[in-house]
């Protein structure tokens, strides 16, 4: 069994718990069951990393699929960020980890410049 400490997520933050769980609202109000099913399991990661990082507690991954996603996002953000001579933190992650959305990569790459 795969467990948290085997994500890539050191300083995940409660913050950005919170962003995933309005992603999971909005998908609530939708109504829409696969994206209410998909954003439960982006919590429940998220949540997990979380509580790792602020009390070390080391809770199994129930989704592979969202650990599959999550490790995925992780690298080609990696990979963006070491393009422009800037190094990854899961914290810039925090308004979204869609590369797909040229808005959102943009967000990712102006925090890592701001920070470093």
């Amino acid at each position: 069994m795969l467990f948290t400490s085997a994500l890539p997520a050191p300083g995940m933050t409660w913050r950005y718990v919170i962003g995933e769980l309005l992603e999971l609202w909005n998908e609530l109000i939708k109504g829409d069951i696969k994206g209410i099913i998909s954003e439960a399991c982006d919590v429940y990661t998220c949540a997990s990393c979380a509580l790792l990082t602020t009390t070390g507690i080391d809770l199994p991954i129930i989704w592979d699929r969202s650990a599959r996603i999550w490790l995925h996002r992780v690298a080609v953000f990696t990979s963006i960020l070491s393009a422009n001579d800037l190094h990854f933190k899961v914290e810039y992650l925090r308004y979204g980890s869609n590369y797909n959305n040229p808005n959102k990569v943009a967000k990712v790459l102006e925090l890592a410049r701001l920070d470093q």
